[in-house]
């Protein structure tokens, strides 16, 4: 394995150095040749630059896929957090108003609320101002027959 290292480092050696003086070759007929320029170097150029581009561009666009990915997989567990933290609350304020409507039943229950003394009947047939009327002439009366007593 050691010695496999070494030879993949010198054939790389030797293609860089052979392709140097092949590459010189190359770019001077270019200069001179307008149909080797136009038709045999541009072509492999222009395919190296199309394939370079392309791959820019899907790398760019898996990544901003993944990162809006990751952002809605982020968006909903907070969405699920809110709900389950929602669900918590409305759990807990049920749980209080059966504790607190308990604790005013066993209020009621130690101290029964004060029953009101009745009040008077009212003579059959009267009506609330007629009844208010006789106690103010009732009330009226009692005051001059006690004037005239005392004078």
């Amino acid at each position: 394995m050691v010695a496999a290292f070494p030879l993949a480092k010198l054939g790389t050696l030797v293609i860089k150095q052979v392709s140097k003086p092949l590459a010189n070759v190359i770019k001077e007929r270019a200069k001179r040749s307008y149909f080797f320029r136009t038709y045999v170097c541009m072509p492999p150029a222009q395919c190296v630059i199309l394939g370079i581009a392309t791959g820019v561009l899907l790398y760019e666009y898996n990544r901003s896929a993944a990162k809006e990915e990751a952002r809605e997989a982020a968006q909903q567990a907070r969405l699920r957090s809110l709900e389950t933290a929602l669900d918590d609350l409305r759990f807990t304020a049920e749980e209080q108003d059966t504790r607190l409507r308990e604790l005013t039943r066993r209020l009621v229950a130690l101290n029964p609320p004060p029953v009101p003394p009745p009040t008077p009947a009212a003579p059959a047939g009267t009506t609330p101002q007629q009844q208010g009327g006789e106690g103010r002439l009732h009330t009226a009366i009692k005051d001059a027959t006690g004037r005239l007593r005392g004078s």
